[in-house]
């Protein structure tokens, strides 16, 4: 999803200022999607410029005070983005692109790297784990199962070719 998309569907739950939005993305999509505050404001203005969003609130103010509300073009272009099915899902990974590199490590910093990034799973889960499941419509339950299904393969993944890529690279450097 787009920034503009996320920050219509961000909208789409009621008015917000710019910092609101930028919070409901990252508390409600966070475990699907996320948003710089570089990438929020431009859309933001974007959305304004098209007629997808009105300032309600604080049009002087600096762009975060501002209040946004959804307008009906806005809920159709929502729509017409939900409805498209070639979006693909994205994946963009740190970890993986470190560990595309592990022959040029020692297995030291592999097990760190697997470490941290087994860490940071298990954190995502947690969180995930905390939504209020029992408050979110079927869709939103979905996405939180699917993102929970996701974390819990990557974790079990890792326990195990964690050891053996480390070993292989011990191997690998004698």
């Amino acid at each position: 999803m787009d920034a503009r998309t996320l920050c219509l569907a961000a909208l789409s739950y009621g008015d917000a200022s710019g910092y609101e939005t930028r919070k409901r993305i990252s508390d409600w999509f966070g475990h699907f999607a996320r948003i710089s505050t570089g990438a929020l404001y431009p859309a933001l203005g974007a959305l304004l410029a098209r007629d997808h969003i009105v300032c309600v609130a604080g049009g002087d103010g600096p762009l975060e005070r501002r209040t946004y509300r959804l307008t009906s073009s806005g809920a159709e272009a929502l729509l017409a983005a939900l409805r498209d099915g070639r979006e693909t899902e994205r994946s963009r990974s740190d970890f993986l692109a470190k560990m595309f590199f592990a022959e040029h490590l020692d297995s030291n910093d592999v097990q760190r790297l697997i470490d941290s990034r087994l860490a940071a799973l298990r954190g995502e889960q947690g969180d995930l784990n905390r939504l209020p499941i029992s408050e979110m419509n079927e869709g939103q339950r979905f996405t939180l199962r699917y993102a929970l299904a996701i974390r819990r393969a990557a974790i079990e993944f890792l326990q195990h070719e964690g050891r053996v890529i480390a070993t292989a690279i011990d191997r690998y450097k004698q």
